[in-house]
């Protein structure tokens, strides 16, 4: 910035010593605008590798957990379904494609306008991440095969269970309906007495009525309870039935599933070993603020100094003379 800015100043100041028609003032402002733009290309790429480098220690923690919960799959301490394993694997190929993006975009990043960013294993980490065998492709159509031919064997048997469960679950809401309505015409002690002792009463029939409605409702909660268990029966049934088939290429799939769980643990063991040092959090963070305040004075002072060029205002150079003694430091500073 400090070259780009001082060659910029030096050639507006061969021009007014020339007399080529620009005015000290207006070239003050031209400078200071020159500076605005380095500034906010200098902020930019120092928020772009802040955002960068929190996605990476995020990515980093994320794959080191992965790591450690493959090595828990290479062993007899934890067995997870192949559906469970294989979503585990596309978790980690699609982190290990996401730090390697991550990487090279950090490779090829221009330090010219903002502090660089320096990690210390980053060749060795790129290299350890290429060198990883591309088999995930493999085991990822094997398994498609693997979800078809399951598809064919559980389907049938998966959709009467799916019917059972949802039969049961009317039935249930059925019951509860009719055991809801059902205590409405539940008799009060009062009322039982009335039905038991007191036909004279003048409320004994409208007592009979209601407990007659209570029978017919007891009735058919019966009903309802003897299809629901009836259903409840029937999925248990078709549950067992379901748990004693078996695909004939679960051997092989968990053959194919446990070579790559191993051939990822010989290559990465528990983490890939990426420390981010966390002074470059800091130092970027207190760059960005420092860039960020320069870049507001000079802003405000190349706009004071703008009106006071268009309102006329040629008798007071103060706001000049402050601008020009300003941007000469930001010009060192930021050039640092």
């Amino acid at each position: 910035m400090k070259k780009n800015v001082r060659e910029s100043a030096r050639n507006k100041l061969q021009e007014i010593s020339s007399g080529k028609g620009w005015k000290p003032i207006a070239a003050t402002v031209y400078v200071g605008q020159k500076i605005e733009e380095v500034l906010k290309q200098s902020l930019q790429q120092t928020d772009e590798k802040l955002n960068m480098l929190r996605d990476l220690e995020q990515s980093v923690r994320a794959f080191d957990k992965l790591l450690f919960t493959n090595n828990r799959y290479s062993t007899a301490e934890l067995h997870a379904s192949l559906a469970e394993k294989f979503l585990h694997y596309s978790e980690i190929d699609n982190i290990i494609s996401h730090i390697q993006k991550l990487l090279e975009r950090i490779s090829s990043l221009e330090d010219s306008h903002s502090l660089p960013l320096i990690l210390p294993n980053l060749d060795r980490t790129q290299a350890t991440l290429a060198e990883f065998p591309q088999n995930f492709q493999i085991l990822k159509d094997e398994y498609a095969i693997y979800q078809q031919q399951e598809k064919e064997i559980y389907g049938p048997i998966d959709e009467k269970i799916q019917r059972f469960e949802q039969a049961v679950q009317q039935k249930k809401e059925v019951i509860e309906k009719i055991a809801n309505k059902r205590e409405k015409y539940k008799l009060t002690i009062d009322e039982d007495w009335i039905l038991s002792w007191n036909q004279s009463s003048s409320d004994f029939p409208r007592v009979e009525r209601k407990h007659k409605s209570y029978q017919q409702m007891s009735k058919e909660l019966e009903k309802a309870q003897g299809k629901f268990n009836a259903d409840k029966k029937g999925l248990s049934a078709l549950r067992k039935k379901r748990a004693l088939l078996s695909h004939p290429g679960d051997e092989q799939m968990l053959r194919l599933s446990q070579r790559y769980s191993s051939d990822i643990k010989n290559h990465f063991g528990s983490s890939i070993s990426l420390p981010i040092d966390p002074s470059s959090f800091t130092k970027l963070g207190e760059s960005r603020h420092f860039i960020n305040v320069q870049l507001q004075a000079t802003s405000q002072l190349t706009e004071t100094l703008s009106q006071e060029i268009k309102q006329g205002k040629y008798s007071s150079y103060r706001s000049y003379e402050q601008l020009q003694s300003i941007l000469i430091s930001q010009t060192l500073q930021t050039g640092k």
